[in-house]
């Protein structure tokens, strides 16, 4: 009954053949599933927290009408962006969505099946006021979309990479096993080395993931002159996936 363990049984099996490079990945996964069981083993010992996390990751999520009513945050949300992604017979859509107040970021999942629409149907670039309900645990990432109501946009502003690896810091204590996580990077611009693509602050470096579009999409803004980007870290790399104009998110 373990659905979640399920799932990273069979990504495992697919990696190999998902080209170069698939040994990093490999190890990561086999590590996580590994601190996984020992997790399982001294559950009862567990911080209460983390052990929600722990039962999350295994499969045993929370129904959405029984999420305590105590993870409500009520904010200005900002649909930040997005990626859709196949998971065994579904189709995710996974949206990263900023609260203007509240300084936080949030993810909300939504499925489809054979092409029906998402629910709830979020577009970057949509503001909202009301309340999301995050799920108990120690990282405070997922939530679920209540009641909103259309919202004009406030100017959004890209925090530093050292501010989003301070973040991630927080994010991986909390949850070791986490697959992506929001990054944000202000004055960022692309190089090349090889094969490999990075983004640059001037300070730090982070090796770039993704369709060679919406790398050469990165590239192309402003003649590669610095640039706010927001994307996915998976732990590895960094996927840009939509960018800053006069304070406005725009998709790459």
């Amino acid at each position: 009954q373990a659905s979640g363990l399920a799932r990273q049984l069979r990504q495992l099996a697919r990696l190999p053949a998902s080209g170069p490079g698939w040994e990093e990945p490999m190890l990561m996964r086999l590590g996580d599933l590994q601190l996984a069981v020992r997790a399982l083993n001294r559950f009862e010992a567990l911080d209460p927290e983390f052990a929600e996390e722990l039962l999350q990751y295994v499969g045993f999520t929370w129904k959405k009408n029984e999420l305590p009513e105590s993870g409500e945050v009520h904010d200005t949300w900002q649909v930040v962006m997005q990626r859709q992604f196949d998971e065994d017979r579904l189709s995710v859509m996974r949206s990263w969505l900023w609260g203007h107040g509240s300084k936080r970021w949030a993810m909300v999942l939504a499925y489809s099946v054979n092409g029906e629409p998402f629910a709830p149907n979020l577009k970057v670039r949509s503001c909202f006021t009301g309340a999301l309900t995050f799920y108990p645990g120690s990282l405070g990432l997922r939530a679920v979309v209540g009641e909103r109501e259309t919202a004009p946009c406030p100017p959004m502003q890209a925090e530093s990479m050292e501010q989003s690896f301070e973040r991630i810091v927080g994010w991986t204590q909390a949850a070791p096993w986490i697959e992506a996580m929001p990054f944000a990077v202000a004055e960022g611009t692309l190089s090349r080395t090889g094969e490999t693509w990075w983004m640059s602050d001037g300070v730090q470096s982070v090796p770039l993931l993704g369709p060679r579009s919406e790398i050469w999409s990165a590239l192309a803004i402003n003649g590669n002159r610095p640039g706010s980007f927001f994307g996915e870290w998976n732990g590895l790399t960094f996927r840009p996936l939509t960018y800053l104009e006069e304070g406005s998110v725009c998709i790459l």
